[in-house]
């Protein structure tokens, strides 16, 4: 959009009070003669109730085009002054606030948003490569338009997942990047299938081998989400072994923190599955001594995940007919 048609846009947007009187006018001058003949004076509290929806629908106007003249200025500083990491900082930050309307979300793809921000996931700064990994990931959450945006920039894809794998970058940024990489996937096949070809779960598995306890979680999470989108995903989780490393985690994450994310995780991992079934009841495991020893402990507290520990250890109990 370029200044013109914004100012055009801007000014098509501003109705005078005369104008809410022509409107009201006009939607009386349409009724057919029979309704008509029902018409009352509009009181002054429908009148009043009617001009303010008009005037809140163009300060939500004024205020979308506020966002973007922001969006632009913003961009404009990062590709001016992409080596001043404490001015690149403001201004993603500034986009970050913004981008979570879907419309916002569309104009800053358009505008060559994700070409611009995408150059900070490979930066030396970690703060740059967490703001602009989170960017990613609040623009393209539940919005296909940005997630094939972001599907066709193989190098954004390609660098989101290199934060993955670098055994430079702090687990903060690692957490963000796991999420651009969830929102460009979830809810879409072929972002699915490009994160299967590129061994993305893999990397996952990776992670949950080997990271801190917060970016562990994040992963459950995510986990848990394309479990249910993509349930065929399953076999290959469990051949790679991700259930053992569920089972581990669950045993390792002390009593009195929350182990609801690792518990949900696995309830949607077994569910309809046969297979994992199987694997939870070998005595390797020692799972359901696990899950009894959780449910007699949980206090109310713990209610959500005492829960789902009985859901999970009635999902043994069915499979092996006790």
């Amino acid at each position: 959009m370029d200044e013109q048609s914004s100012n055009a846009t801007s000014n098509s947007s501003t109705v005078s009070t005369a104008n809410l009187q022509q409107i009201l006018a006009l939607s009386t001058s349409l009724t057919d003669e029979n309704e008509k003949r029902n018409i009352q004076p509009v009181d002054e509290d429908r009148r009043k109730f009617f001009f303010d929806c008009v005037q809140s629908i163009q300060g939500i106007q004024g205020s979308y085009q506020d966002d973007i003249e922001i969006i632009k200025r913003s961009l404009e500083e990062l590709r001016n002054n992409s080596n001043d990491a404490e001015r690149c900082s403001v201004a993603l930050t500034s986009i970050m606030d913004l981008v979570d309307h879907i419309d916002v979300a569309s104009d800053f793809m358009k505008l060559g948003g994700y070409s611009t921000v995408g150059q900070f996931l490979s930066s030396e700064n970690s703060v740059l490569v967490r703001l602009a990994a989170e960017i990613i990931g609040i623009s393209c959450q539940n919005h296909p338009f940005c997630q094939n945006a972001i599907l066709d920039d193989p190098r954004i894809f390609q660098d989101l997942f290199n934060i993955l794998l670098s055994p430079h970058h702090e687990d903060n940024a690692k957490v963000k990047a796991v999420f651009a990489l969830s929102s460009c996937v979830q809810n879409n096949k072929v972002g699915h299938e490009k994160f299967v070809k590129l061994n993305g779960y893999d990397a996952l598995l990776n992670i949950l081998n080997t990271a801190g306890l917060p970016l562990k979680l994040r992963i459950c999470f995510v986990l848990d989400c394309l479990c249910s989108q993509f349930p065929q995903i399953k076999s290959l989780l469990l051949e790679k072994k991700f259930l053992d490393s569920l089972i581990d985690l669950l045993n390792k994450i002390p009593i009195d923190e929350s182990k609801e994310t690792v518990l949900n995780t696995m309830l949607t991992f077994v569910e309809g599955f046969y297979d994992a079934l199987k694997e939870c009841r070998k005595e390797k495991h020692n799972l359901k001594p696990t899950l009894e020893f959780l449910i007699s402990r949980y206090t109310e507290d713990f209610k959500d995940e005492k829960e789902k520990a009985i859901r999970l250890k009635d999902e043994l109990d069915r499979f092996s007919g006790e």
